[in-house]
């Protein structure tokens, strides 16, 4: 099989930097889902955030005790549906909360966190 560089590195990293590279991802994801959020009011872009933030503090404070579980649970009714009439800015806001739930199940299921790693790097 064919392997590309990005994944030869990915390889190479623990699994603390799978969740911190693709934690950066969905950061770069965010105003994409805050800009939809605002043109078509769905939701309020601050829950997306502070489902990231626990996330970040999950990597970065050790005594942190998060239910990944329960943050997919608030992600769920975040995420838009692409219908017929969808605007643009729909499909990068779908694509910022797959990432997110991506994330939070390689937080979950760590056996799986190479191949998650790279379905969010795409």
């Amino acid at each position: 099989m064919l392997r590309n560089p990005l994944q030869l590195r990915l390889e190479k990293c623990e699994n603390w930097q799978h969740i911190s590279f693709m934690a950066a991802l969905v950061e770069r994801m965010v105003p994409n889902y805050a800009l939809f959020c605002a043109q078509t009011e769905f939701a309020d872009p601050q829950a997306f955030r502070n489902i990231l933030d626990a996330v970040w503090e999950s990597q970065t404070v050790k005594t942190a005790k998060i239910d990944f579980e329960r943050q997919l649970e608030k992600l769920e009714p975040l995420i838009p549906v692409a219908d017929d009439d969808a605007i643009y800015l729909t499909y990068p806001a779908i694509d910022a909360c797959i990432a997110l739930s991506q994330l939070l199940h390689a937080l979950l299921d760590r056996d799986e966190i190479l191949p998650i790693t790279l379905k969010v790097s795409q």
